[in-house]
């Protein structure tokens, strides 16, 4: 063999290897994420995720996580969905009531009190997220300047009331 033909074999080696390198590293990146996802889905602390290291691009894909995905969802969407899934949102909607994404988090806990809260309300585990969900629905009312949120707003204090007695 000579050094021409030596030289392409070695590139060519060297091209696959990256290739395979490559497809290890999206491979391994998607266990990770899914790995993170299911450790949020479940309630897993912080502390459980796997740290990734990514380009600023790449992050933006992968920054919309289930639970930010839940508050673009439609009526509809809401109501096909399990008791079961809808529950595992509960906390994040929690939280969202708390900062700018409060409108979206009123409109879909709305949706999840009106198809699944006969089912949730009364859930244990839910109890105090429930409690805050309250609180913060009734902040929301006095701050709120818009009347179709108000609206919104109080007819889901009045569905829970309702569900709870």
């Amino acid at each position: 063999m000579d050094a021409t033909t030596l030289l392409r074999c070695i590139r060519d080696v060297e091209k696959v290897n990256r290739e395979s390198v490559d497809e290890a590293d999206r491979e391994l990146k998607a266990a990770v994420l899914l790995f993170n996802n299911q450790v949020r889905l479940l309630g897993g602390s912080h502390s459980w995720l796997i740290p990734i290291k990514m380009a600023p691009d790449e992050e933006d894909a992968f920054l919309a996580t289930p639970e930010q995905s839940f508050l673009t969802l439609t009526e509809e969407e809401v109501a096909a969905m399990y008791p079961e899934q809808v529950s595992r949102h509960i906390p994040h909607l929690c939280e969202c009531l708390r900062t700018e994404e409060c409108v979206a988090a009123a409109a879909r806990l709305h949706d999840v009190v009106k198809w699944h809260g006969r089912q949730l309300l009364g859930s244990q585990e839910l109890r105090l997220a429930w409690r805050r969900i309250r609180a913060s629905l009734e902040n929301l009312m006095e701050c709120s300047t818009a009347a179709g949120q108000r609206c919104s707003v109080s007819t889901t204090l009045q569905m829970m009331d309702a569900l709870m007695r």
